[in-house]
């Protein structure tokens, strides 16, 4: 009876834990392709810059 009531619990936990960690690797995925556009977006205004000074 005793390994019932763990089971009960430790299922549910476990998901839990899997759904957070799920969640963390989807937003660092996310954030890291976030912060490349921007990054590659404020290199081309720099070079647009650069364009514009040599003429």
């Amino acid at each position: 009876m005793m390994d019932t009531m763990v089971s009960d619990v430790v299922i549910p936990v476990a998901l839990c834990i899997g759904a957070i960690a799920v969640a963390a690797i989807v937003y660092s995925i996310v954030s890291a392709r976030k912060a490349r556009k921007e990054q590659q977006r404020e290199q081309e205004i720099l070079r647009e810059r650069e364009r514009g000074h040599r003429r």
